[in-house]
Formats: C-alpha cells, sequence, structure tokens
C-alpha cells in the first residue's frame, strides 16, 4: 500500500510537461532548492542553466527533489510521450527562509570542555570509596567479634612477625 502525504491541498499547483520553472540565485549567492512532485505516470526531472543540464530525479507518483546551487536554475518535467502528457503538480518551498552567513566578527568561542570527569567529582568519588572501605573493615571487624563470642574463633591471616625495637632483648628485669 502506498501513502501519499500531501499536506494543504492549496500547496500544490498544476505544471505542464516541459514547462520551464525558475529558481533565480538569492543576493547570497547560493540557494537550496527543494519541490514535491506528483505524476500519475513517469516522468523525469531535469535543472538547466546555460548550457549545463542535470538530471535530478525520475518516477511516478510522488517524487522528493532537493538541489544546492550558486546559480540561478531552471526545472523542467519530461514525460515519455508528448503527445498524452500526464497530470504534474508541483509544491515548492520557496517561502522557507535562508540566512545568510555572518561575515561580522564574533565575540564568543565555545570553552572546550575537558573529557571525563571534573576534579570534583573525581574527589567525591575518592571520598565515597574511602567511605565504602571503612565500612566494610568495620563490618569484618564486627563479624570477627560475633565469631569469637560464639565460639568460632577464625585465625587471621598470617602476617611477618614485627621486629623488636632495640635495646629489648628480652632481658628481665
Amino acid at each position: 500500500m502506498r501513502v501519499f502525504s500531501l499536506g494543504s491541498l492549496d500547496t500544490w499547483n498544476q505544471i505542464a510537461c516541459g514547462q520551464l520553472m525558475e529558481f533565480a540565485t538569492p543576493s547570497i549567492g547560493y540557494r537550496k532548492v527543494e519541490f514535491d512532485l506528483m505524476a500519475e505516470e513517469r516522468v523525469t526531472v531535469y535543472a538547466v542553466s546555460g548550457d549545463d543540464t542535470w538530471l535530478i530525479g525520475c518516477g511516478d507518483g510522488e517524487i522528493t527533489c532537493k538541489f544546492a546551487t550558486d546559480r540561478t536554475v531552471g526545472v523542467v518535467v519530461m514525460c515519455a510521450d508528448p503527445e498524452q502528457p500526464p497530470d504534474v503538480f508541483m509544491r515548492t518551498f520557496i517561502e522557507a527562509p535562508v540566512v545568510p552567513q555572518s561575515l561580522d566578527p564574533s565575540f564568543t568561542s565555545i570553552e572546550p570542555r575537558p573529557s571525563g570527569p571534573s576534579a570534583e567529582f573525581q574527589q567525591m568519588m575518592h571520598l565515597m570509596r574511602l567511605n565504602s572501605d571503612y565500612r566494610e573493615q568495620q563490618l569484618r571487624e564486627e563479624l570477627e567479634r560475633m565469631r569469637a563470642e560464639q565460639g568460632q574463633v577464625i585465625e587471621p591471616p598470617v602476617t611477618a612477625p614485627e621486629a623488636a625495637p632495640a635495646g629489648d632483648e628480652g632481658g628481665a628485669a
């Protein structure tokens, strides 16, 4: 099933095959041309400027053509059989505003942002890790105390003995 989304019918105008529609270049010297065609038979669409010709679309049914140019162009729709031309309707988007590039100096700039978390966020993450380690240490100590109370003495991991302070060689007092 083909769906045709036409919008307002007032924006569509019937054109004849072979009729040249001119799209003038505005004062900025550049323009985007955009239009929709609705044809009951296969048509081909050309853009013409002086001796140059470009094929910009072909088909039947609804056709959308978009292009950009820096010169005045004419658009012409051609049909296969000029003896029995098909009905062709066109909707243009000429009313769309063209905003020229400003040549005025800009007094603003985009501030570059460093990638990754900020220094404040990194500091907060570090403090959260310290708090988490502290809570886990307290939990371990509480579990060891509870197990010791119940008689389930668990040996702490073996560590190297600490060196005796100098001058204390185990002599009796």
